[in-house]
């Protein structure tokens, strides 16, 4: 064979490429790839200028292959294991491709359009991959604003974060991400990212006052501002906020027991012992609530107020456990 291939003219060996390019598409990819091998070796003034064609050629036809596969698992809503399998591979290399950065800003818009029109229809289950590609896809100013302006032109509350984002992280633009969280506040995660930008900027008091805002209007998650609160009030040794935040949380019902345990080191630190005790003890009745479980949280609270507490409350405390867990048939 390999005489054979040594011994075929420019024009047989040309013709011999173009008949596997027909009979496999997949061959393409080699060649290409083959290519980028070669053009290693190439002179360094040409060097960069190759390697970014081959590599937005190669680019493209990664994403002609997931494109079909894609577009079926978008009309059926999935599909196949081993299609989602080879799909995610053609992903991957899109993405791995990305990572060089040897693509125009032309390639990338012309990539992001065909992407777009797959991930619009929303129903493939490829869209978290797709979006990764396209974040890091995106390096200079006007490649982020390209996606903000794919993003925007189908709005939703997850592609409003991610425009958000961009804005804060990418574009560095503090005023229009502003107006749009200002204009979109509902969550405990809503009020926390806006309190995350204001603690970024060093402007802590207005960060405490985002937070403080968040627990009274916010809806869903709130544990991220009830731990920036109670960390803030513990270090300025400000006893009445923190109890009020605690007391918060309790009537919530949102992280009562990590909240009452902060609480509880907080006095342990001021070394008070009767509202250490106390706190303590009111946490381990979210353990009880809970029926003990999961176990070892149980049994390091067991052993949390076992080393804390007098000798004396820990017997009275011992003994009223004791009695519980055998009256609830635990043992």
């Amino acid at each position: 064979m390999d005489e054979k291939l040594q011994a075929l003219s420019n024009k047989d060996m040309y013709d011999l490429v173009q008949t596997l390019l027909n009979k496999n598409p997949q061959v393409r990819k080699s060649i290409l790839e083959w290519f980028m091998d070669k053009s290693k070796d190439t002179e360094n003034i040409n060097r960069k200028q190759v390697s970014r064609a081959l590599n937005e050629e190669l680019l493209m036809e990664h994403w002609y292959d997931a494109k079909p596969i894609i577009s079926q698992f978008n009309e059926y809503g999935g599909g196949l294991e081993d299609e989602e399998e080879e799909c995610y591979d053609y992903l991957d290399d899109i993405e791995e491709l990305a990572k060089k950065g040897e693509i125009s800003t032309e390639v990338k818009f012309e990539f992001m359009d065909a992407l777009f029109k797959e991930y619009n229809v929303g129903n493939s289950g490829f869209e978290d991959k797709m979006m990764d590609i396209c974040f890091t896809l995106c390096k200079t100013k006007e490649e982020w604003q390209y996606l903000v302006e794919k993003l925007g032109k189908n709005p939703t509350d997850w592609r409003k974060d991610l425009i958000m984002g961009i804005q804060k992280k990418h574009l560095k633009d503090d005023d229009a991400y502003l107006k749009m969280r200002k204009d979109d506040l509902h969550y405990g995660m809503d009020y926390w990212d806006l309190a995350e930008f204001y603690i970024e900027k060093g402007e802590q008091k207005t960060a405490v006052e985002i937070a403080e805002e968040g627990l009274l209007k916010g809806d869903g998650r709130l544990t991220e501002l009830f731990e920036f609160l109670s960390d803030h009030y513990a270090k300025s040794r400000d006893t009445a906020n923190l109890e009020r935040v605690v007391q918060c949380a309790i009537k919530k019902k949102s992280d009562e027991k990590e909240m009452l345990n902060r609480l509880f080191e907080y006095y342990k630190a001021e070394n008070d012992y009767e509202n250490a005790r106390r706190a303590l003890l009111k946490a381990f009745d979210y353990v009880k609530a809970a029926g003990y479980i999961p176990e070892v949280r149980s049994y390091a609270h067991y052993n949390k107020m076992k080393q804390f507490l007098a000798k004396a409350d820990w017997k009275d405390i011992e003994l009223k456990i004791i009695r519980e867990v055998r009256e609830k048939d635990l043992w």
